[in-house]
């Protein structure tokens, strides 16, 4: 794991488009992330939304930063809940 990039906000806002950013700080900010856990390569956590049950929120990096994203809600991916986790993890690691 020691050779992933340590990540900063402006890298997280170059990967999402301004709108699941701006929605995303927002319920970072509120907490909206639970059980952020890194195995591995892979960032996992649930983020509380719309629904009546978390969103299962999966981030793989590799050496480059951010490889790919999946979130089980609606847009399933390079979502709000994704940047939520994101933020949460460089934020509150």
């Amino acid at each position: 794991m020691s050779n992933l990039p340590k990540l900063t906000e402006k890298d997280i806002q170059s990967k999402f488009d301004s709108g699941s950013f701006k929605r995303g700080r927002g319920y970072y900010t509120n907490d909206a992330i639970q059980q952020p856990t890194m195995q591995g390569t892979m960032l996992k956590g649930q983020c509380y939304g719309s629904a009546s049950v978390p969103y299962r929120v999966q981030i793989e990096l590799n050496n480059k930063g951010i490889a790919s994203t999946n979130c089980s809600c609606p847009v399933g991916s390079s979502c709000k809940h994704c940047v939520a986790l994101l933020l949460t993890w460089i934020h509150k690691p």
